[in-house]
């Protein structure tokens, strides 16, 4: 997977003209922890990071000795770097001392600001975003996880089988910081092996959840009312947001969906699993959800989807009542 955000610092870093400020943030705590660091290590040579780098907690930091070290010269390299981390947390008079060493920044040192919660109608986001390189960086799409576990597994020389990289997904989430942390226990597990195999995600890999939302998805599939529901519940006391919860009822119904139409056209075995889009190793678990559904009935289980969607997003009654009574109704489609 390419870096862009990493291929572009690098560029600017060749060209000697990353600019005074570098502004990073969002809720990915992976992907901003990694550019944070690259920003780094990019400018200072190796030896020379106890002279020309501090770093500071913005709840915690002295405004005053902060302006000083903004201008302090480096000593055996050409810049500085400063790093201020939850900026979201500096108060308004502390910005107004640092907006004129924002506008106008030092060409002697970099100022590296990061948060994974910046409050976008303060005025300090809007000019932040006009003068410094800036980047946000969000959580991936659920479909955009598995190529994230092969990046980041290759990172540290291992290789995923698609049955281990679809399993590691299932049981630790969609946060690649615990996916990291897991890859690193997998490189430990393993010794001098490369490949991972299911099994060694089954011995060594932590479930995150006691309640997963494939171990709901599985329920539903199978048409079972109270159990679905009782996943249902244990992944709402969990914080998981709904309507992340609605895309991945979509995503498992659509699978359902394509394994009907692979089967009509004559699919099996390893060309069904393609057709569809399922490592081999589950496809037999599918099946057996497939079988007590009709195409028709999946169909319009995702137009309850849909309704159940515009209901999220403009609630009239309290949200765990849309997916529940969506619970129902789906199950009540099976077999018809």
């Amino acid at each position: 997977m390419k870096d862009l955000t990493k291929e572009f610092i690098a560029l600017r870093l060749k060209k000697k003209d990353l600019p005074g400020v570098v502004f990073l943030y969002g809720e990915e705590d992976y992907l901003l922890q990694h550019a944070s660091q690259y920003v780094k290590q990019g400018i200072l040579n190796e030896g020379v990071d106890e002279f020309n780098y501090r770093s500071y907690y913005a709840p915690e930091v002295d405004i005053g000795e902060l302006r000083d070290e903004l201008q302090t010269l480096p000593m055996l390299c050409s810049q500085r770097v400063i790093w201020v981390k939850e900026v979201h947390e500096l108060k308004e008079k502390e910005w107004e001392i640092l907006e004129p060493l924002i506008k106008e920044p030092t060409p002697m040192t970099v100022l590296l600001l990061t948060t994974r919660t910046p409050d976008k109608r303060k005025k300090y986001f809007k000019w932040l975003t006009e003068s410094s390189f800036h980047c946000e960086f969000k959580k991936p799409f659920d479909n955009q996880v598995p190529s994230w576990i092969r990046h980041i597994a290759q990172s540290r020389g291992l290789i995923l089988t698609e049955e281990a990289s679809h399993l590691l997904h299932q049981w630790v989430g969609s946060v690649l910081v615990e996916i990291d942390a897991e890859i690193r226990k997998l490189e430990m597990y393993l010794g001098d092996r490369k490949e991972v195999e299911v099994e060694d995600v089954e011995a060594c890999v932590s479930r995150r959840r006691e309640e997963n939302i494939f171990d709901f998805t599985k329920s539903l599939g199978e048409a079972k009312k109270a159990q679905s529901l009782s996943h249902l519940n244990s992944l709402l006391q969990q914080g998981q947001n709904e309507l992340g919860i609605l895309s991945m009822v979509a995503r498992h119904l659509r699978l359902l969906i394509l394994l009907k139409q692979g089967q009509a056209e004559g699919l099996q075995g390893v060309k069904l699993a393609q057709y569809a889009q399922v490592p081999p190793y589950f496809i037999s678990n599918y099946l057996q959800q497939a079988k007590l559904w009709s195409v028709q009935a999946l169909e319009k289980s995702l137009v309850l989807l849909a309704d159940a969607d515009r209901n999220l997003k403009a609630p009239v009654l309290p949200t765990h009542f849309y997916l529940e009574t969506l619970v129902l109704k789906i199950c009540a489609l099976a077999s018809s």
